[in-house]
């Protein structure tokens, strides 16, 4: 019996390792919170209100200015999720790619909702040491998420804050 507990303590305390140096891998933070995937509706003017659909392939798709914070009307592409910041990389109805930051909340009472929360292309850039947000490519996005998580995001730092629901 003391074997098998110690065997389990050492099984144990190899995994949690493992898991300690996937912290660097740029795979490690790729799959998204399972919360995250689905339709989300933003509370808007009917007949059709702005929508952004995340799939579990890291794309997602989105009608009218469905992200804040990037005033494209069908934006479409990948994202990614590291902690509680996720990166748009995206091309729409406007010319170019467009490239967006945003914290987000998922919140289960009464309903699922959904709060994505701009966070200011300048903030970006400053912190991440980069001239255009927009010139990111998917390796550089998913690089500045790590540096942008866990930051405490000022006031200053953030922008537009838009409710959707399931």
């Amino acid at each position: 019996m003391f074997a098998d507990r110690t065997k389990t303590i050492m099984v144990t305390a190899l995994m949690l390792l493992m898991t300690g140096c996937l912290a660097d891998d740029p795979a490690s933070f790729r799959a998204a919170d399972a919360l995250l995937s689905g339709h989300w509706v933003q509370v808007g003017p009917p007949p059709a209100p702005p929508t952004v659909d995340f799939r579990v392939d890291l794309s997602f798709s989105s009608t009218s200015s469905g992200v804040p914070g990037v005033l494209v009307a069908d934006y479409t592409g990948s994202y990614w999720q590291a902690g509680d910041v996720l990166g748009f990389r995206g091309t729409g109805r406007a010319e170019g790619v467009h490239v967006q930051f945003v914290l987000f909340r998922i919140e289960a009472s009464p309903e699922l909702k959904l709060t994505l929360i701009e966070i200011t292309d300048a903030f970006v850039t400053e912190t991440v040491s980069i001239e255009d947000v927009d010139s990111l490519d998917d390796n550089n996005v998913q690089s500045a998420l790590r540096r942008l998580e866990g930051l405490t995001i000022p006031e200053s730092g953030l922008g537009f804050s838009w409710d959707y629901f399931k």
